[in-house]
């Protein structure tokens, strides 16, 4: 067949280069996945290192609070943290931001487990020897009996507590 002058000659794409073509967009993805995840890990690494870390006594002396208990619970499926209030007025400082709700960090595993908005106690009474239980989501079992993990509240991180 004669194509006449003039006609643009149409071009044949071959399977190799569509092959190469999408191999080069899964490699260019897969680099974007790897550098968000380098980027998160930054982002958390730099929060960690914002957190100011105190030990128990420090925590009983200047906001008033004591850790009764930190334990893996309901078959390992939450772990149980139980906060004494030894001044109320000292804590309600330290609880009453949002941003410092207690959250547990397991450094062990880099995870940071804590309540939805919703499961949090809507109003805490802030009496002295007052008591507050929180259960977190043990999410993909993080936290295991004899770990080390700590409490954080706000930028405020707890030194290290042998879970029970």
């Amino acid at each position: 067949m004669n194509i006449p002058k003039g006609f643009p000659a149409v071009r044949q794409y071959s399977a190799r280069k569509l092959i190469f073509a999408i191999i080069g967009i899964i490699i260019l993805f897969g680099f974007a996945v790897y550098g968000f995840s380098l980027y998160r890990t930054f982002l958390d690494t730099a929060a960690i290192r914002a957190r100011v870390i105190i030990p128990q006594s420090e925590l009983q002396e200047k906001y008033g609070l004591n850790i009764s208990l930190v334990a893996v619970t309901a078959g390992g499926g939450m772990v149980d943290v139980r906060l004494k209030f030894l001044a109320g007025a000292k804590a309600r400082n330290l609880l009453q931001d949002a941003g410092s709700f207690p959250t547990v960090w397991v450094p062990r595993k880099g995870v940071t487990l804590q309540m939805s908005e919703a499961d949090r106690p809507q109003k805490i009474q802030f009496d002295d020897n007052g008591n507050l239980f929180l259960l977190y989501p043990n999410a993909g079992s993080a936290v295991k009996s004899g770990d080390m993990v700590n409490l954080v509240f706000g930028n405020v991180q707890l030194e290290p507590i042998q879970v029970r």
